[in-house]
């Protein structure tokens, strides 16, 4: 197993994290440290969302951070059968990882139907508080 050491407290399963608010797009300081971290160590960093294709690129693009996601690994719910809370657009990302127990993988969330689709592929999930209040996630998470 690989060990991800950031600058940021992350305990891990349950854990909810107190997003920080951007100008216009809500982004994160700690993520472009994480998935250069993550890089470093060889380990692989997807994206598995409900928005568009083209939201998701708009989003990444606004946000300053789509460098940093192989286009691969950047699964929209337009990709799969079911979106979320189905846990298909997870099991998606996690195949092209080659990820073959999803036990070993992280998903960080901001919804609570992302959470239920996280945990329905046995991922550890953390919770962020981008567009929800901590008490509406920390069932979830």
């Amino acid at each position: 197993g690989h060990r991800l050491a950031v600058s940021r407290p992350w305990r891990g399963q349950g854990e909810v994290v107190q997003g920080v608010d951007g100008r216009g797009i809500r982004h994160f300081p700690f993520v472009r440290e994480l998935v250069a971290r993550a890089a470093e160590q060889g380990i692989p960093v997807g994206i598995g969302s409900s928005g568009s294709p083209e939201k998701i690129a708009h989003n990444l693009s606004a946000s300053g951070i789509a460098d940093l996601f192989p286009p691969e690994l950047i699964v929209s719910a337009k990709h799969v059968k079911s979106g979320k809370p189905a846990p298909d657009v997870y099991l998606e990302v996690l195949r092209r990882m080659n990820c073959r127990n999803p036990s070993s993988a992280i998903v960080i969330e901001d919804s609570i139907n992302g959470l239920k689709a996280a945990k329905a592929t046995g991922a550890v999930t953390v919770a962020i508080t981008n567009t929800m209040a901590k008490d509406a996630l920390e069932e979830h998470a």
